[in-house]
């Protein structure tokens, strides 16, 4: 086995002639002051069982065989680690990696007993700096590892049947001295590591369970609020227990209104219609592009883990610039049957690339032409905005 350098800024490259191994990934087999003894590589190439090379780096994330029957497993069935180290023997065919831990909430939960992991989680990860020593040859390939913000309203989509992050893990001297954290977005996480015997996460205030984000319950679906002192979600069985005795809005209109004026770039705290935004001017803005502005920003069921959240919370600021410089007339000629209407550049909205696949996003057909239909508001428990 020999070792090249590729440039005098690299450490080098070890090259495996054989093929991977297909049996359970063994941990411990090099002690720390072994791995210490061991020459350090920036690139590791493996051989796959056709013969071809694949290349690893550190800071790649790759998924590590977990059973002796290989042709059993399922991809969420493998340990998911981020590779923190490579070193071999330049002179043998042997290479390890040192690996940071991604646990499943199941393994979690078997070191905290009081942590209540999300029900079918079989995708979720929950990522830790415990390190583990691993033959090179047990590594199955590389696997993304998709980070959930539960609190950003640009959280980017997360494929069907993807690895996805939203909490570290930190476990010092048993279950007494633990934590468990949540990365965000607008406070990150950057201490988490010295805050011990602490479970913090974002949960449903009304019933102080977190969102499951796997679950196939259309109950489960989270509502969102991206109110700027908000940003947070609860269960829809939630808030239709908790507003059952509300009354309908008054029409599909108002609801509109409503919803899009919970804006997360809006400051104000009334309920009503944005400035330049009304009864009025609504026909102003294109029928479609006003409907999918107006939709209910969800997570979970077949919406997929990340939701329509970013694509209309993107809609609703669209809307909001569009109207932000412009004097505006009364515009009670629906926008499509208007030769003379008001330029606000939204002809080609749909051209956006934040809005490739709209159609996907829209639960509630919404048609502002038809403003005296009636439905039902759903309210933020904290803020009282339109969810």
């Amino acid at each position: 086995m020999s070792s090249s350098s590729n440039s005098t800024s690299t450490k080098g490259r070890w090259t495996h002639k054989k093929a991977r191994s297909s049996t359970r990934g063994k941990l411990g087999e090099l002690s720390e002051k072994e791995w210490n003894l061991l020459e350090p590589f920036d690139v590791l190439d493996l051989k796959d069982k056709d013969g071809n090379l694949e290349s690893f780096h550190v800071s790649d994330t790759i998924a590590i065989v977990s059973s002796k029957d290989v042709s059993k497993l399922q991809l969420y069935d493998y340990w998911i680690g981020k590779i923190k180290g490579i070193r071999g023997e330049s002179e043998s065919s042997r290479a390890w990696v040192m690996v940071n831990w991604y646990y499943s909430p199941r393994d979690v939960k078997a070191q905290i007993p009081v942590f209540e992991p999300s029900p079918s989680a079989r995708y979720e990860r929950i990522y830790s700096h415990h390190c583990d020593i691993v033959s090179a040859t047990h590594i199955a390939g590389k696997v993304s590892v998709f980070q959930l913000l539960e609190d950003n309203a640009d959280q980017h989509p997360i494929p069907a049947n993807s690895f996805f992050s939203r909490y570290y893990f930190d476990i010092k001297g048993g279950p007494k001295n633990f934590a468990v954290m949540q990365f965000t977005y607008h406070d990150p996480a950057t201490s988490i590591s010295t805050i011990h015997s602490a479970i913090n996460i974002m949960r449903c205030d009304l019933c102080a369970g977190p969102y499951n984000p796997e679950a196939f319950d259309p109950d489960e679906i989270q509502r969102w609020c991206p109110a700027p002192e908000c940003r947070r979600g609860f269960h829809h069985r939630c808030l239709d227990a908790a507003d059952k005795k509300s009354e309908p809005f008054p029409s599909v209109t108002d609801l509109i209104l409503a919803r899009i004026a919970n804006n997360d770039d809006t400051q104000s705290t009334d309920d009503g219609p944005p400035a330049r935004l009304t009864h009025e001017n609504l026909h102003c803005i294109p029928a479609q592009l006003l409907t999918l502005a107006a939709q209910p920003l969800v997570r979970g069921e077949r919406f997929g883990v990340a939701g329509n959240i970013a694509m209309i919370a993107h809609a609703r600021r669209t809307i909001h610039s569009a109207l932000s410089d412009q004097s505006l007339p009364t515009c009670k000629t629906p926008y499509s049957f208007r030769s003379n209407h008001v330029d606000l550049n939204l002809d080609l909205w749909y051209k956006d690339p934040a809005f490739n696949g709209w159609e996907g996003a829209i639960i509630e057909e919404l048609d502002p032409h038809r403003g005296e239909d009636r439905m039902r508001l759903l309210r933020c428990p904290q803020c009282t905005r339109a969810i």
